[in-house]
Order: structure tokens, then C-alpha cells, then sequence
């Protein structure tokens, strides 16, 4: 008994260094990125709106389609938003942040290579930080013990799966949103100009 707590102190000790190393470049990251995260989630607000003045203003089936798009892309927007005020939650007490990461990092029986991965990606930082960290996500096997689990880590949650993958794929949907949305508003305004909707 005595030599697997002895064995788990360096582990433990690892985990606690990594945990300190990853919640530090993370809560910079997260401040730098919280305005131009909640400029990206507005991009498609604009031509939403404009989609559902144009939608007021059509008859019939064109007017239920067009406000119910513009209905589900406000609603994601919303969502999108929401998950971007999780993240700057998370990162608001880095001590804390870094207790959690901690105790999962522990609850995971995180090898000491895997720590010093995260560690590695964490101190690069970047616009692409929630990618990376996705893709190592993506080779490790999380224990299904840890999945009954993760809720308890109100903030360390975010950077784990399935959390960290969720928000990718809202980043790309936000994209397609915008792009989508600002095309379909520049494309029905000048046919609501000419009296054709």
C-alpha cells in the first residue's frame, strides 16, 4: 500500500505542475480572445435581423421560412454566445481553474507524457489553441468513470471532452451561419427592393 502511494506522490506532484502550466497560458488566452469571440458570435446577428425585416414584409410560405431561419439563427447565436460566457466563467480564477485541472488530471490517472503534451500546447497558446487541444483530446481514450464525473468540474469541464469538441463544432456552424446568412440577406434585399417578395 505504501509503494503505490509513494508511486502516485511524483504523479501527483506532475499533474498539480502541469495543471498550474495549462491554467496559466488558458486564462490569458481566454482574456485576449473575449472581445473578438463575441465579435464573431455578432457577425450573423446583422443579417438575421435583416432577414426577418424582409420576412415581415413577404406573404404565404416565404414569410414562415424566412422568420424561421432567421428564428433558428438567432437562437444559435444566442447558444454560441452563451458558450463563449462559459468559457471567460471558467477562466475567471486561474488557482481555481488549476485545482480543478488537478483533480481531473488525477481522476483521469493522466500519464506524465500526456501532462507534459498539455503543458507543451498550453504555453504555444494562439488563435488555435482550442483546436489543438481538441485533436490531443482526440487521442485519448477518457475513462467512462471520468465522464460520470466531469460536471463536478464546473470550470476545467470546458477543455475536455466532450465540452471542447462541442465547441469547435459551434465555431464551424457560426462560420457556415455567417456566411450563409450574410448571402441569403444580400441576395433576398434587392428582390424585396424590386417588390418580387
Amino acid at each position: 500500500m505504501t509503494e503505490s502511494v509513494s508511486e502516485r506522490d511524483p504523479e501527483r506532484t506532475a499533474a498539480y505542475e502541469a495543471a498550474a502550466q495549462v491554467s496559466g497560458p488558458l486564462t490569458v488566452a481566454l482574456r485576449i480572445l473575449r472581445i473578438p469571440a463575441v465579435l464573431y458570435g455578432l457577425v450573423p446577428v446583422v443579417p438575421l435581423i435583416g432577414i426577418a425585416w424582409i420576412a415581415v414584409g413577404a406573404d404565404g410560405w416565404t414569410r414562415l421560412i424566412l422568420l424561421a431561419l432567421a428564428l433558428a439563427g438567432a437562437v444559435f447565436s444566442v447558444l454560441f454566445l452563451h458558450r463563449v460566457r462559459q468559457y471567460w466563467r471558467a477562466a475567471d480564477d486561474r488557482a481555481e481553474l488549476a485545482t480543478q485541472f488537478t483533480g481531473l488530471f488525477d481522476l483521469m490517472d493522466v500519464s506524465l507524457e500526456i501532462l507534459a503534451r498539455i503543458a507543451d500546447l498550453a504555453e504555444r497558446g494562439g488563435l488555435r489553441l482550442i483546436r489543438r487541444l481538441r485533436a490531443l483530446w482526440g487521442v485519448i481514450t477518457i475513462p467512462d468513470h471520468v465522464n460520470n464525473h466531469i460536471e463536478s468540474f464546473d470550470r476545467a469541464r470546458w477543455f475536455v471532452p466532450p465540452a471542447i469538441g462541442e465547441t469547435v463544432g459551434m465555431l464551424t456552424v457560426n462560420l457556415w451561419l455567417s456566411i450563409g446568412s450574410w448571402a441569403a440577406f444580400l441576395i433576398l434585399l434587392p428582390l424585396r427592393a424590386t417588390g418580387t417578395l
